[in-house]
């Protein structure tokens, strides 16, 4: 409870009985019911003036310290003393710690609801982000046309929450006395979870690469144009001199003996420099390296996406279609981040009408 007793002012003097006189701040210590009002500069009550019985006045208590300004500084400490003791003043003091204790046990209970109202929501949220992970890793669909109460099919992520609330009494109780404003089902969500995952794939894999040379994936109706990129006409011109001369040098060094393949011809180019003499042999023999590769990752991911991206999904969003298809054609990676991660990212995304207890939340990213 918030008390007004100013100890850092300077109390006005006024002169009384023939001498300056003023409000002490010691009686704070010696009376610990009583409050000063600078503004006014007079004394009150805090008991009297909150729970005071006007139906029961008394000389000493009542309206004096409650209602009106106390401000006779010559006699204070008599008058103090002689409220302190009075039946009115006792009454209000047993009614503002009535009070009080009444305050408290709400406080408690308030506090017990809310790590209650925790735990469920920790559930709901684990139980709907383990929803989204096994249909992203399927690359089924979430929604359905009517995600109503009585619909017999609310779609595939309403559906399989509805089958886990069935079998686990926990997660039950969870949803249907949990806060009916924080379920977890509607379709923001659904997204949220699935770019949180998505945003912890893209780090695991930035971390991977951070530092290492990588190539981009190309489409294979570009492969003609990339040489074009890759080789201006002098270069073209000058290529096959440079490569002949290559081809000469190379069946004189005893590092190619031997040597059948393309990408250990362009290590040991490395490692005797002549990847630096022969820059477009060099070049060429890494995009002869590459473009296979490229092409089979963009078969790969534009099967993936015909998977993803049916007719009856064909109004999916890209930014929802990429979160999808990063955390789907990089399994391998998806599967091995913890639930924590992606519940901590998921939470840092947006203010959210509830957060996970704090002990749940992790502080590093490095397990």
């Amino acid at each position: 409870m918030d008390r007004t007793q100013p100890r850092d002012i300077i109390f006005p003097r006024k002169w009384m009985s023939g001498e300056f006189r003023s409000f002490q701040k010691t009686w704070y210590d010696e009376f610990d019911w009583l409050d000063y009002s600078e503004y006014k500069d007079a004394a009150y009550c805090l008991y009297c003036y909150l729970f005071f019985n006007s139906a029961k006045p008394e000389k000493f208590g009542s309206s004096v310290f409650a209602h009106q300004d106390y401000v006779n500084w010559k006699k204070a400490k008599d008058t103090f003393n002689n409220h302190n003791v009075c039946k009115t003043h006792v009454e209000a003091r047993l009614k503002c710690e009535d009070f009080m204790n009444q305050k408290t046990n709400v406080g408690r209970k308030l506090v017990q609801i809310s790590k209650e109202e925790e735990k469920r929501y920790e559930i709901r949220l684990t139980a709907s982000l383990g929803v989204a992970r096994f249909l992203i890793m399927q690359g089924d669909a979430f929604r359905g046309h009517d995600e109503s109460s009585t619909s017999l099919n609310k779609g595939t992520y309403r559906e399989i929450i509805d089958w886990y609330k069935d079998k686990v009494e926990i997660v039950k109780e969870a949803y249907e006395k949990g806060s009916k404003n924080c379920q977890m089902l509607s379709p923001d969500i659904q997204k949220d979870l699935t770019k949180a995952c998505a945003e912890e794939v893209t780090s695991v894999i930035m971390d991977e690469i951070r530092g290492k040379k990588f190539s981009m994936l190309i489409d294979e109706s570009r492969d003609v144009s990339i040489y074009d990129e890759d080789f201006d006409i002098g270069d073209i011109t000058v290529l096959p001199n440079e490569l002949k001369s290559f081809v000469n040098r190379a069946r004189r060094t005893s590092e190619f003996l031997g040597c059948t393949e393309l990408g250990k011809v362009a290590e040991i180019m490395v490692k005797t420099n002549m990847n630096t003499s022969y820059q477009l042999v060099y070049r060429l023999i890494e995009l002869t390296l590459i473009l296979p590769v490229a092409t089979a990752s963009v078969e790969r991911i534009f099967s993936a996406m015909s998977i993803i991206k049916t007719d009856l999904r064909s109004k999916m969003g890209d930014e929802w279609l990429n979160d999808l298809m990063i955390c789907y054609n990089q399994k391998e990676i998806f599967r091995k981040i913890c639930n924590e991660k992606i519940k901590k990212r998921f939470e840092e995304m947006k203010k959210r009408r509830m957060l996970l207890p704090k002990k749940l939340m992790i502080a590093s990213s490095d397990e």
